[in-house]
């Protein structure tokens, strides 16, 4: 089983040093992040439905994939939410604060439950190992090269990814092979392809 590393402090650390400058930004969420500090946030959901969240945030993500950030914390419910930044409305600060040991141990539960690894296996042909490797590229991946030509590549994804896992991989069809899955992404690659079978027979 791999080992998480988590530590809220190292992630207040880097917020010190990064690019996020911007005032307004730094006052509603890097300051409370830095000070343990709880916030009220006002925030719409996809479907467009509006609601109010009382949460102590942990960090903030930038996502490749889908070019968004992210806030992500944990609310009065002691659960893992994660808030696109452009669907916040507003921010308010809260002047009680929050245990950071019980929210790093809620995080790193969080994780453990939730990152997922699947073992895939390609060669060079069709330019395999080149498209995989760079479409694969904002994931966090172990690659091995073995033979010359052949590829043993351990991808760790969230298991609410998975869906989006199947369709891209999917695309690769006969050039990849699964070795072994820790989520669900093998059954449900298996399922489509049973069933597009049964739409040949």
């Amino acid at each position: 089983k791999q080992e998480l590393e988590f530590d809220i402090k190292v992630l207040k650390k880097q917020l010190e040093y990064s690019g996020f400058r911007d005032f307004l930004f730094e006052k509603r969420f890097v300051v409370p992040i830095k000070n343990n500090q709880n916030i009220l946030i006002s925030y719409t959901s996809q479907y467009g439905i509006k609601k109010n969240y009382l949460c102590s945030p942990i960090y903030i993500e930038y996502s490749k994939r889908d070019n968004q950030m992210r806030i992500i914390a944990i609310n009065k419910e002691n659960k893992v939410q994660c808030f696109v930044l452009e669907r916040i409305n507003a921010v308010s600060l809260l002047n009680d604060k929050y245990n950071e040991e019980m929210v790093e141990s809620i995080y790193k539960q969080y994780r453990e439950n939730n990152e997922k690894e699947i073992v895939i296996e390609f060669n060079e042909e069709k330019n395999t190992a080149d498209r995989i490797l760079t479409e694969f590229s904002c994931y966090k991946k172990r690659c091995v090269k073995y033979l010359e030509k052949n590829y043993h590549m351990t991808l760790y994804y969230d298991k609410d990814d998975s869906q989006e896992l199947v369709i891209r991989l999917l695309g690769y069809g006969t050039s990849i092979k699964i070795l072994s899955d820790t989520g669900n992404v093998l059954n449900n690659v298996i399922s489509r392809l049973e069933r597009q079978l049964e739409m040949f027979n």
